[in-house]
C-alpha cells in the first residue's frame, strides 16, 4: 500500500503540472483557428482527453471483471467497481463539455447525433451497473452479476470509439495520427492535456481503490469486534 500511495502522489503531481501547462497552452499559446465556433473551440483540448480517459476507465472495469470471473477474488471486483465509477465521472465531464460546445455551435443543448446517442447509451448502461450492485446483497453474487455487465458494457464503448471514425455525421473528427490537421502547437497542447487526464485518472484510481480496501478492512474489524 505504501508503494501505491507513493505512485498516487507522483501521478497527482504530474497531473497538476500537465494541467497547468495544458491550460496555458490552450488559452494563451494556441491560435483560435475555427472562427465560426469561437472561443468554445478551446473545449477540444479537454473534451477529447475526457473521452479517451473514460474509455480507459471502462477498460479497467472490463479487465478486472474478467479477472474476477477467472479467480473469484473480490479484490478484482473492487478494481472493476472503481473503474466504472471513474468512467462515469470522466464521462459526465465529457458530456458536459459536449453539451456546451453543441449549444455554442449549433444553438441547441442536445442533438440526436448517432455518436452522441451511443455514448449516452454507454453512460446509462454503466449507471445500471451501480443500480444492480445496490440491489444485490451477497458480495460474491454482486461481483458476478457486476462482472457480466462490466464485460458486456464494453461492447458499447468499443462501438462508440469506432463510430467517431466511421460515422460521418455532425460530430467532427478533428485529426488522426496520419494527418493531424492542426498546427504543431495545437497538437502538443492537446497531447499535454491528454497525458494530464491519464495521470489524473491514475491518481484517482489508486486513491479510490485504497479507500475501498481500507473501508472493507474497517468493516471486517467491526464484525470481528462485534463477534
Amino acid at each position: 500500500m505504501a508503494l501505491r500511495m507513493r505512485l498516487f502522489y507522483a501521478l497527482a503531481a504530474l497531473s497538476a503540472v500537465l494541467t497547468v501547462a495544458g491550460l496555458v497552452g490552450a488559452f494563451y499559446i494556441t491560435p483560435l483557428e475555427v472562427k465560426q465556433i469561437g472561443f468554445t473551440q478551446k473545449i477540444f483540448y479537454f473534451h477529447v482527453p475526457m473521452a479517451s480517459t473514460s474509455g480507459v476507465a471502462f477498460g479497467v472495469t472490463l479487465v478486472a471483471s474478467i479477472a474476477y470471473l477467472i479467480t473469484r477474488d473480490l479484490k478484482w471486483d473492487t478494481w472493476a467497481y472503481v473503474g466504472a465509477e471513474l468512467g462515469l465521472i470522466f464521462g459526465s465531464a465529457l458530456m458536459t463539455m459536449g453539451i456546451i460546445w453543441t449549444r455554442s455551435t449549433w444553438g441547441v443543448w442536445w442533438t440526436w447525433d448517432p455518436r452522441l446517442t451511443s455514448y449516452l447509451v454507454v453512460m446509462l448502461l454503466y449507471g445500471a451497473y451501480f443500480v444492480l450492485r445496490s440491489s444485490v446483497e451477497g458480495a460474491a453474487e454482486r461481483a458476478r452479476y457486476s462482472a457480466s455487465i462490466g464485460i458486456l458494457g464494453y461492447i458499447t464503448v468499443v462501438f462508440t470509439m469506432i463510430s467517431t471514425r466511421i460515422l460521418r455525421t455532425a460530430h467532427p473528427v478533428v485529426f488522426s495520427l496520419k494527418d493531424p490537421g492542426v498546427t504543431p502547437d495545437m497538437f502538443y497542447t492537446f497531447m499535454v492535456a491528454m497525458w494530464s487526464a491519464f495521470a489524473l485518472f491514475g491518481a484517482f484510481l489508486l486513491a479510490k481503490v485504497t479507500i475501498e480496501n481500507l473501508t472493507e478492512e474497517i468493516a471486517n474489524l467491526k464484525d470481528e469486534i462485534g463477534g
